[in-house]
Order: structure tokens, then sequence, then C-alpha cells
């Protein structure tokens, strides 16, 4: 079964579950850890959609990765993400800071920066190898405004995206853009799209979200 797939069917499988009779005798369920923590534990690691584009050569075979990194003028839950294609991990083309912060008890908020400089983004090539190696300036990143990332965690995996058209982007003429994300343990789901003025794409996949597969562990539970 494809990941997305599984996703659905999983978060099927939590919609249609029985509510336990109440029993005041018995033991308190764990919580588990708070959203902020959990979206941020889910996010770190290497992915890839290459079993998609070996299925569908409509989508690119793309590297992501995300690690922590220690900025706390930004907030206590950095993570650098950077994106290449498989074929030249050496040369990527999105660099960003994401600062992960709570909205309510079940809900994240993924705040977007970019570097402000093309050297600043040269310096920052590989940082998941080695993240101690570079010491980061909360002054050299901008916060992408409008670009927020909103997940909802409903027990399974986490759902939601950009809000609104309040994300500029002039990429391919692009007036702004928007994003639907899906992640779970084993997978992350992106759609990212370009719109104009007119609400017409312009560049971003057209048949549905990216599949990245996460290779590395699985977050613990």
């Amino acid at each position: 079964m494809r990941p997305f797939a599984k996703l659905l069917s999983l978060s099927l499988l939590a919609a249609c579950a029985v509510e336990p009779a109440n029993d005041d005798t018995a033991e308190p369920a764990d919580a588990g850890p708070a959203v902020e923590d959990r979206l941020a534990d889910w996010l770190v690691g290497d992915f890839d959609s290459a079993d998609q584009a070996k299925a569908d050569p409509q989508y690119y075979a793309i590297s992501m990765r995300l690690c922590p990194v220690d900025l706390p003028a930004l907030g206590a839950r950095v993570l650098y993400i950077e994106q290449a294609t498989v074929d030249d991990l050496a040369s990527p083309y999105r660099q960003r800071l994401y600062v992960v912060d709570a909205v309510s008890e079940d809900m994240a908020v993924s705040r977007v920066y970019e570097a402000r400089s093309p050297s600043q983004e040269a310096e920052l090539v590989g940082l998941c190898e080695d993240p101690a190696a570079v010491t980061l300036d909360a002054d050299a990143f901008d916060l992408r405004e409008g670009c927020d990332v909103v997940l909802a965690w409903d027990g399974v995996a986490f759902n939601g995206g950009t809000e609104g058209e309040e994300c500029g982007s002039s990429l391919g003429g692009a007036s702004y853009a928007t994003s639907v994300v899906t992640l779970a343990g084993d997978a992350l789901m992106s759609w990212d799209q370009g719109w104009d003025a007119d609400g017409q794409q312009v560049w971003g996949a057209v048949a549905g979200p990216y599949e990245f597969i996460r290779r590395t562990p699985a977050p613990a539970e």
C-alpha cells in the first residue's frame, strides 16, 4: 500500500474507533509529548520522493533533509531544511529555517524563515551533516510573512497547510503560494503550488502532492 493511501486508511480507522466506556478506576492515559515537540521530532530526518518519481515521471526525485539547529533567538525548536534533486545534493534549490511552536493542545505552527543573502545560503549547504559547524545569526534571516504552515494533530498524523493568499511568491510569475501538508511517522506529503493574480496555477505539482518517504529511523512515539 502506498504511504498516502496508508495515511488515509489509518485516519479512517481512527475516526471510526469506539470510545471506551467510562471507568473511574482506569489508569489515566499517557497524553504523549506536547504537540509542538511531536511536530518538531517528526519533521527531523531524511526524506525523498524517489519512489514516486520512478512510478510517475511528472514528479522529480527530490531529497528533503531536516535537522535541529541552535538558534534560541528565534525559538526553542528551530529546524534547518534543505531540498535538492537526488542526483545533485550539493546544489539545493530551497533552504529555509522552520520555527515550530504550539497554537493549541492539538495544533502547532511552523514559521518559515529564509536567508537574506545567497552567501548566507552557500554557508548552510550540507549543514545537517554537522549542525554545530556553523554559528547561525538570527539577524541573517527574515520571516516569510503569511507563509506559516498550521498543522493539526488527529492522533495519527498532522494535517494542514498555509492559510489564505498571504504567502507572497514571484517565482514563475506567481503572485502567491500555497502549501498543503500531511505528516506521519513514515512519510511527508507536501503540495506546494504557485498562483498568479487571477488564481491560475503557474508552478508546482498538478496531479497531487509530492510523497516524501522517510529514509531515517521513524521518531519515537
